[in-house]
């Protein structure tokens, strides 16, 4: 049974690196300038993401991990809570976006950092629902099924990173 599930493990960091490497190789030949927005609108969007855990994914790892017959009412809960804390950390970065530009009438040095930021934006999202999976699979010890999450989070993250690159 193992040695049929072991394989995901394997090919899922196979293609996390693949596109972690081809991603960086794009990157790198964008510029000084592309590679300040692009980290730039990663700062942006991890400063404000501070609401998007408070502690509820260790949580869920605890009440998982044991065994206890009320396992489903815990994964809908912290499901629900991740769609809550996520939804309200991306209206919570879409509010200061809007209050540091229409409000303050303050901007960016350049839209493509507006621009990134909103690329982001799904990027983030995706990301800390992912946790969801991540978290339940690994408190079943089941480590076959936490690569696949992974795998779409590298594909997606790269992808958005190498349009910036090139788009930029």
């Amino acid at each position: 049974m193992i040695a049929k599930k072991s394989p995901l493990i394997l090919e899922g960091q196979i293609i996390n690196s693949l596109f972690g490497y081809i991603g960086l190789f794009i990157i790198r030949f964008i510029g000084l300038q592309q590679w300040g927005f692009l980290s730039f609108s990663l700062a942006f969007i991890g400063v404000l993401s501070i609401f998007s855990d408070l502690g509820f994914n260790s949580a869920h790892l605890r009440f998982m991990s044991m065994n206890d017959p009320d396992r489903a009412k815990y994964n809908g809960s912290f499901l629900t809570l991740k769609f809550i804390t996520t939804f309200g950390t991306v209206l919570i970065i879409l509010a200061a976006l809007y209050v540091w530009i229409d409000v303050l009438h303050r901007g960016f040095q350049s839209p493509v950092e507006y621009y990134s930021i909103l690329i982001l934006i799904p990027y983030f999202a995706f990301n800390r629902l992912k946790d969801f999976y991540y978290i339940t699979f690994n408190a079943k010890m089941q480590a076959a099924r936490m690569m696949l999450p992974q795998i779409v989070e590298a594909v997606f993250r790269n992808s958005a990173f190498i349009y910036m690159g090139v788009d930029v």
